[in-house]
């Protein structure tokens, strides 16, 4: 894709995700998804900003742009603090990266342009782009973040007297001429985010508070100030606060502008979690007969239609167009089966479009339930027995707009 069409598409993306009001997905009521924009493979919405990623979690972009030139086959992210008195000015070029103010204000002139930073503001400096940095009303430390070489730990010519803040794994599968974000989530006590993952590598940093930190491969209780974590492409992470004051960390990605910017997932081994003992599976043979309506008066089988809610991929969900409390989805298995277990996960837009319970109606008309969810995060298991074909899964309390479902799941009492 050449970079003019990729610019504008970034662009288009990001729109998508934050909109003028914060909504994470760009409406002007807060209240409906955005149609998927168009990308180089798949579809689907930037999922970044407000609560995208779970009403549990506040996610504000700080900078972003592509990058104009490839980074070299092995970097990392590699911070120098910059301590600044009233007018001081620092002037150099150097790798792609962000400066990023932690305490104070900074003006900031890089090629034609020019920004005034405050406190957890930052921008993007493509490579080998003259830039001017000068601390103003007072003093000013910033971050020099920079996709350098692992081994380089030599402070920037430019600023030699600068020390080294911290330091991310290598980076691996770096995508072409990625799209560099910064963003800065905060976790409340008692929140977290959706299990998720990203289109590129992701590096996180804790700057207030602690955290519970887990991915596909570790977990780590307790994280601090100044605890790092690098996450490669497409691993399934969460971020989960526990604790009494909120936790906050800055994110920074290289990801394919052609992706949606982060995906809904879930952990290996999650209970009752088993694709090929799942009825409710397209793969399985089952089938949605209808739904109550779908966003844009999508088709079953387009993005926003009901097949979505049975897929087995967690990045689609099935999205009614406004039913809150009345939003319901009929499936059919593939025959009649005892069933011994449902699941099912509620779509959520931060703040509204999230089913909180719900019952079941089989063949015989006999309604089971009310059931309530435990959240957005992940799939809600619940213990039935009654026999039927068909499954009506109906809305009962909800936080109202375009309620779904990610995924819906029924097992049998044989399942393994």
């Amino acid at each position: 894709m050449p970079l003019l069409a990729r610019f504008l598409l970034a662009t288009t993306l990001l729109l998508a995700a934050c909109g003028d009001d914060g909504d994470a997905d760009g409406d002007a009521d807060g209240d409906a998804p955005a149609p998927p924009p168009p990308t180089e493979a798949g579809t689907g919405a930037i999922s970044m900003g407000g609560g995208a990623l779970g009403d549990g979690s506040i996610t504000v972009p700080v900078a972003q742009g592509l990058l104009d030139a490839q980074p070299g086959a092995t970097v990392a992210w590699t911070a120098f603090t910059i301590d600044l008195g009233e007018g001081d000015t620092v002037a150099g070029t150097g790798e792609a990266g962000f400066l990023y103010v932690v305490a104070g204000r900074a003006d900031v002139e890089w090629g034609e342009q020019e920004r005034s930073l405050g406190p957890e503001e930052g921008v993007l400096v493509n490579a080998g782009v003259p830039f001017t940095l000068r601390a103003t009303g007072g003093s000013a430390t910033v971050w020099d973040i920079r996709l350098r070489p692992p081994a380089d730990g030599a402070a920037p010519d430019y600023a030699p007297a600068a020390t080294l803040a911290w330091r991310s794994d290598p980076l691996q599968d770096i995508p072409p001429l990625p799209l560099a974000v910064m963003a800065l989530v905060t976790v409340p006590p008692g929140g977290q985010t959706i299990v998720h993952t990203h289109p590129g590598p992701e590096f996180i940093v804790v700057t207030a508070g602690r955290i519970d930190y887990q991915n596909a491969h570790k977990e780590a209780l307790g994280v601090g100030v100044g605890t790092a974590e690098t996450i490669g492409p497409g691993v399934q992470v969460q971020k989960r606060n526990p604790y009494d004051e909120d936790g906050v960390f800055l994110s920074l990605f290289l990801v394919d502008a052609g992706q949606p910017f982060a995906s809904a997932a879930r952990f290996g081994g999650a209970d009752g979690a088993n694709p090929e003992a799942n009825l409710a599976s397209l793969d399985n043979g089952a089938r949605v007969v209808a739904v109550s309506s779908a966003f844009g008066g999508a088709a079953l089988d387009e993005p926003w239609g009901g097949d979505s809610a049975i897929d087995g991929d967690p990045a689609t969900q099935w999205s009614s167009d406004g039913d809150g409390d009345g939003a319901w989805i009929e499936i059919e298995l593939a025959a009649p089966a005892a069933v011994a277990r449902i699941g099912f996960w509620t779509r959520t837009m931060g703040t509204s479009a999230e089913i909180r319970s719900f019952q079941v109606v089989g063949d015989d008309g006999e309604t089971h339930g009310p059931f309530a969810l435990s959240g957005p995060a992940d799939m809600s298991y619940f213990d039935v027995e009654f026999t039927t074909q068909r499954l009506r899964f109906e809305a009962v309390e909800t936080s109202e707009g375009n309620t779904g479902a990610v995924e819906i799941e029924v097992y049998a009492a044989d399942a393994p």
